[in-house]
């Protein structure tokens, strides 16, 4: 039994437990304000997102054109974002006649987010600018006698001014919502103005790795 060191009496369970309890206390409270310490999340945060969604606009003569996006952050309020999109439409006038449109598209663009996000990458309003290019070919099938049938290409390079918002859905899923303005400029003489202004609207839902 210990005994105190000036009186030579012995120390009552009490005391020796308290003088333990102390010193735990003591030792664990570096680690306990180490752990309590915030911790930045946003490095580790995924910095890229893969997306499906649809585009829809006046430059694809109306016609909704489903696409696949990749974008990836390369510093905290700026990121890049690569598209491509294809949309086969057919559809019947009259009894005799069917027509068929298909759509490819691509589109390159530079955001900036208009806050950087603290915990989530890629999350916010921005601001987008970019150019894309759409190609179109169009067939004209007549059935009636005599049998007609008459085919048209063309293209287009567009400059793309984007305001949007891109909502974090938990962790890894995010949905991207926008409005755009585009110019496109159409190299064939068919597609009526060389150059005009088209709205465009779009969604897509993406995924965080």
């Amino acid at each position: 039994m210990l005994t105190h060191p000036h009186c030579g009496r012995p120390q009552p369970p009490l005391a020796r437990f308290s003088r333990h309890v102390l010193a735990i206390t003591l030792l664990a409270a570096p680690l306990a304000s180490s752990a309590a310490a915030p911790v930045d999340t946003t490095k580790f945060t995924p910095t890229h997102l893969v997306k499906l969604g649809v585009r829809y606009g006046t430059a694809t003569s109306r016609t909704v054109v489903p696409q696949l996006r990749y974008e990836w952050q390369l510093r905290p309020a700026w990121s890049v974002q690569l598209g491509a999109g294809y949309q086969r439409r057919a559809y019947s006038v009259g009894y005799y006649r069917d027509l068929q449109t298909t759509f490819w598209t691509a589109d390159v663009a530079a955001r900036y987010y208009l806050s950087a996000p603290r915990t989530q990458a890629l999350s916010g309003w921005y601001l987008g600018v970019g150019v894309g290019t759409i190609h179109r070919a169009s067939l004209d099938r007549d059935n009636f006698a005599p049998f007609e049938e008459r085919s048209s290409r063309g293209w287009s390079v567009d400059s793309r001014l984007q305001l949007g918002a891109q909502l974090a859905l938990g962790r890894r899923l995010a949905l991207d919502l926008y409005l755009a303005a585009t110019t496109p400029y159409y190299f064939s003489p068919g597609d009526g103005a060389r150059l005009q202004l088209a709205p465009e609207v779009g969604f897509s839902l993406g995924y965080r790795h």
